[in-house]
């Protein structure tokens, strides 16, 4: 279920590449839905990872909003079952299921995360 450790990013359509691995703790980030972008705003990119070990309640996503220059760390309360989705209108709004069935949602471009369903 992993994929990247080398973590390559382009800010030019693909003509260059940059290693982008030391800004996500060395994060092997997923190879299913691992890399995200906003609808309609390149700047805002989500890379998923998980972190292995049964003390761990969830996965952790990086959030950039510069297109992958800085990214920040958010540990999640919650594992992923499918990738991340934005609202079409407000690409803040970030909805997702969980592998338990849940259905989590932020609102700040994955900062906080509230479950607001079961199952």
């Amino acid at each position: 279920h992993f994929g990247l450790l080398y973590s390559p990013i382009s800010a030019d359509y693909g003509k260059s590449f940059h290693d982008i691995s030391h800004l996500i703790n060395n994060t092997f980030i997923r190879k299913e839905f691992g890399l995200l972008a906003g609808p309609g705003n390149s700047q805002q990119v989500i890379l998923t990872g998980d972190t292995p070990g049964l003390d761990n309640p969830g996965g952790v996503i990086f959030t950039s909003t510069d297109a992958g220059v800085s990214f920040k760390s958010v540990q999640l309360p919650f594992h992923l079952a499918q990738p991340i989705t934005f609202h079409f209108l407000n690409p803040e709004y970030l909805v997702v299921i969980s592998i338990d069935g849940g259905l989590w949602l932020s609102l700040d471009f994955g900062a906080v995360w509230t479950k607001v369903h079961e199952g």
